[in-house]
């Protein structure tokens, strides 16, 4: 669990830099621990994307789950750009929803537990 617990944090601490770097109001972070799964929940504030932008941050979440990245994720993300900072964390993750209303983007991952 400890592993896990890291991993966790790490996705964390990148989508939140990620989301920090657009300047938001307002940033909060929730993390369920469910029977089989972590959802963790963003809200962000005051920020603005269009619909493209949310439909390409949904498809790069959403790339297949591979576990064999975990393993080498720590080292690949000081090098990473905005992109492939997001690819390395759906690679992280089983399941991304995104959605944006009235000036607050909302974003869930799923990751299941092992």
């Amino acid at each position: 669990m400890k592993n896990e617990s890291r991993k966790i944090s790490r996705i964390i601490d990148e989508l939140s830099t990620h989301y920090l770097d657009k300047n938001p109001s307002k940033l909060n972070i929730n993390i369920d621990s469910l029977d089989d799964l972590f959802k963790i929940s963003f809200e962000v504030y005051d920020v603005k994307y269009s619909d493209d932008e949310i439909k390409l941050m949904l498809e790069i979440l959403n790339e297949p789950r591979l576990p064999a990245v975990e393993t080498y994720y720590w080292t690949l993300t000081s090098e990473s750009t905005e992109d492939s900072e997001l690819s390395l964390i759906g690679m992280m993750i089983d399941k991304a929803e995104m959605f944006f209303e009235n000036s607050c983007l909302y974003v869930y991952l799923y990751r299941y537990k092992s």
